[in-house]
């Protein structure tokens, strides 16, 4: 214990308190012996428990089994969230397009014309073709941007589908 108040000079780990002056009826320690409360200042060390753990190093996993691109371009810092988001956003382009094929084989199978089957089937639903498109877009320039985390397949995949998306956009809002 020390009467000093306050942390000690170049400890951050602990602090002290000062322990609030005990009536002469109670017992200050389990021994059973009374000290008058006027007898001393007692104070009290109190360590500071961090109970944090590190974060493991941040890596990340890409797709496909290709590694990041090693090299100069490494230390560019590119943020490794810009190519999750990337990666986010293509998957929804991705399944935006899987949805597609399926209503399109529906309106097949259900006896619709083969040379508009297409047409028809991006005419259901336009505000969601617009938005895929966009979608589409800003997935593959972020997986652009996150240059030495995101492969490079990757990335001319996310730009293909994505060029094909927009022409799939203007060619349903083209006038005819």
């Amino acid at each position: 214990m020390t009467n000093q108040p306050g942390p000690a000079p170049g400890d951050d780990l602990r602090f002290t308190v000062p322990v609030p002056p005990v009536s002469g009826s109670q017992s200050v320690s389990g021994s059973g012996s009374n000290r008058p409360a006027a007898q001393a200042d007692p104070t009290q060390v109190i360590p500071l428990v961090e109970h944090t753990t590190p974060l493991p190093a941040v890596t990340a996993s890409p797709m496909w089994g290709q590694a990041p691109a090693a090299g100069p371009a490494q230390g560019l810092g590119a943020a490794p969230g810009l190519g999750a988001v990337g990666r986010a956003l293509l998957w929804i382009t991705v399944g935006w397009w899987l949805f597609f094929v399926i209503r399109l084989t529906s309106l097949l199978a259900g006896g619709g014309s083969g040379s508009t089957a297409a047409y028809r089937t991006v005419e259901m639903y336009p505000a969601e073709t617009v938005v895929v498109g966009v979608v589409a877009v800003v997935g593959a320039v972020l997986l652009w941007l996150a240059r030495p985390v995101a492969p490079v397949a990757q990335r001319v995949f996310a730009l293909a589908l994505s060029v094909v998306t927009v022409v799939v956009v203007v060619w349903r809002f083209a006038p005819v």
